[in-house]
């Protein structure tokens, strides 16, 4: 992920392309190239692991499921977003940590959804241990 040049991090990042790579074998190999790739804004390759998830057997983690929200919105996936959100709370009853309710809170910000924003807020405030940031 911090590589000191930017040209060797896209190189190592450029492993992803080849066929035998299999990133959704594995949750913390999903991640991790989920997290590398938000890292450096590699938009290409990010679509492609974000759009290969749902017929993926990663079994996600409130952790991924932060990671693909974040994700989303950085691809203006604002439906993303609410999906994965969706998936991991309604669908699998997961209680989402705060750095994954701060990801969904500011990706509706970035989409200009602020009253989204502060109504999730509300919702969550007393299931979720939130710190100073939120």
């Amino acid at each position: 992920r911090k590589l000191p040049d930017a040209r060797d991090a896209y190189k190592v990042l450029g492993i992803l392309d080849r066929p035998d790579v299999l990133i959704f074998r594995d949750e913390v190999v999903f991640n991790t190239v989920m997290d590398a790739c938000i890292y450096r804004r590699d938009y290409k390759r990010l679509s492609r692991a974000i759009d290969g998830y749902p017929s993926s057997k990663v079994r996600a983690t409130v952790r991924t499921y932060g990671l693909l929200i974040k994700g989303c919105a950085i691809l203006q996936r604002t439906q993303g977003c609410w999906a994965s959100w969706d998936e991991m709370v309604d669908r699998r009853g997961i209680i989402p940590n705060d750095v994954t309710l701060g990801c969904m809170i500011d990706a509706l910000v970035e989409a200009q959804r602020v009253e989204d924003a502060v109504a999730l807020f509300r919702d969550w405030k007393t299931k979720v241990t939130c710190d100073t940031i939120i």
